[in-house]
């Protein structure tokens, strides 16, 4: 493992010097990124969105028309953007390694922030829009709930993934084999 080393492009962009870091990682691809800052800034959108209905500040035939939209593929696109570099992830790396990247990838964010979560609206009290109460806080956050339900599903699919791979002949899945784990 080499020095990590932060720079930035001719246009600015932050960059991490992986070389030595971790041999064989793709390069990031900006069109990967920005897609998934488009489907970010949607699922906020969205959820916003709902608030303004709850509250009877949008018409709901305009909140249906969007919603369904929406909903029809920002998670799905942003699930399919997150899973890009899956396979050259599994490959580059000893499935120990692999399965304690994706604990610390998924799972301790999912919840470190379900906890935050949970702190900030037992602190706003009645403010919140759904009131959380300190017993919340004994919730244990798996399966994911809340907004960090993605989190839980990005971990099944890619532990069931992994061991479909894994499970396959020459390590190729089948046609067959994919549709059915989706």
């Amino acid at each position: 493992m080499g020095i990590l080393s932060l720079g930035t492009n001719s246009s600015g962009k932050f960059l991490i010097d992986k070389q030595n870091l971790n041999e064989g990682t793709p390069e990031r691809l900006d069109w990967i990124d920005a897609a998934k800052g488009a489907m970010i800034l949607l699922v906020v959108f969205a959820h916003a969105w709902r608030g303004l209905s709850e509250h009877g500040i949008v018409p709901s035939e305009l909140f249906s028309a969007v919603d369904r939209r929406i909903y029809a593929f920002h998670m799905p696109t942003f699930f399919a953007l997150s899973g890009w570099f899956f396979i050259s992830s599994l490959e580059r790396k000893l499935l120990p390694e692999f399965f304690q990247g994706r604990v610390l990838r998924l799972l301790w964010p999912m919840a470190f922030w379900t906890y935050i979560f949970l702190s900030v609206k037992v602190f706003a009290g009645s403010y919140a829009n759904r009131p959380a109460s300190w017993s919340d806080l004994l919730i244990l956050p798996v399966p994911g709930i809340f907004h960090m339900w993605f989190l839980w599903a990005l971990f099944v699919l890619s532990v069931a993934f992994s061991f479909l791979k894994l499970s396959s002949k020459n390590g190729r899945i089948s046609d067959t084999a994919l549709l059915v784990a989706v």
